[in-house]
């Protein structure tokens, strides 16, 4: 194996290890909620200016988010599936604990 490809490959692991960090945080900063998003930091500054998700900005400088406030904001406007003979699948709800 050569170095390259093993310096690529502790980089994907480090990257891996910070998210998989991040999802044990209750709050965020905005890069992180971008990257738990799937999202850009520019679309998440949109979406704070019309105020769709609750973030906090204490001293005005840094934003912070709650980790269930994004998740509530991923899972907005769901849709019902429905089976091949028309009925509605019952969901599954989750309990999420405050």
């Amino acid at each position: 194996m050569g170095l390259e490809k093993l310096i690529q490959e502790v980089k994907e692991l480090q990257k891996q290890i910070s998210e998989s960090n991040m999802c044990r945080k209750e709050i965020l900063p905005l890069n992180d909620a971008a990257i738990y998003l799937g999202i850009s930091r520019s679309t998440l500054y949109k979406i704070n200016s019309v105020k769709g998700i609750s973030f906090s900005k204490p001293a005005h400088k840094i934003i912070y988010y709650r980790r269930l406030d994004l998740d509530a904001w991923m899972l907005k406007n769901q849709t019902t599936a429905v089976d091949n003979s028309g009925h509605v699948k019952p969901r599954k709800r989750r309990q999420v604990e405050l």
